[in-house]
């Protein structure tokens, strides 16, 4: 098994945890700050070419994901809708770029 097999397999099985005391809890659960880095680690120092070739497996993977979905199109089109504290804050910079 090489390094980043046994990474993944050690990752995957970890649980997560939100707002919870983490010093009662197992050793294999991580918080989501921990999570969120341990999962970018190999992608921090990567240079360019070999960022560029892994958002071209990314995206084959998307559009092999597309092709067993009902309404592909529907797929494509969503986006995840702005949380309101975004929207609210775009609305206060709208607002002073119109007062300028």
């Amino acid at each position: 098994m090489n390094g980043s097999s046994r990474r993944r397999d050690s990752t995957s099985q970890r649980r997560y945890a939100g707002e919870v005391r983490l010093d009662k809890l197992p050793g294999w659960i991580v918080d989501n700050a921990t999570s969120v880095r341990e999962e970018v680690a190999p992608y921090v120092d990567l240079r360019m070419e070999e960022r560029w070739r892994a958002t071209q497996r990314c995206c084959r993977a998307a559009a092999a994901i597309l092709r067993f979905n009902r309404d592909p199109e529907r797929a494509l089109a969503y986006r995840d809708p702005l949380p309101e504290s975004t929207l609210r804050q775009l609305a206060r910079l709208q607002a002073l770029r119109g007062a300028r």
